[in-house]
């Protein structure tokens, strides 16, 4: 993020399902090995072109994204977080148990 605008590299190997149409931009990529579904609307888009040659389109911001409020720090209302859960380590506390004997063959003759 660069003065509050995010640069998509997007490459035909690097992501599946491209699709540009008139009102988004989709596509399927993996960020830090999760799967993600990336929908753009076009009204925050503010160009789309190629990056060997640099032919492509730019577009206007558009009127309500400008004049869109500022979140207001002072609202009273709850907001959405994450926190960090103390808890059990990873993998601790699950149904299985470790006591397991291994398993073997034994040659009868």
């Amino acid at each position: 993020v660069q003065d509050g605008q995010i640069v998509l590299n997007i490459s035909p190997t690097a992501v599946v399902g491209l699709q540009l149409m008139d009102t988004e931009v989709r596509f399927n990529a993996r960020f830090g090995g999760q799967p993600m579904e990336v929908i753009v609307p076009m009204t925050a888009a503010l160009a789309i072109y190629a990056r060997e040659n640099g032919a492509g389109a730019m577009f206007e911001a558009e009127p309500q994204l400008d004049a869109m409020p500022e979140p207001d720090e002072s609202n009273d209302e709850p907001q959405a977080s994450f926190d960090t859960v103390e808890g059990s380590k990873s993998g601790e506390g699950t149904s299985k148990s470790t006591n397991k004997k291994k398993p073997n063959l034994k040659v009868i003759k």
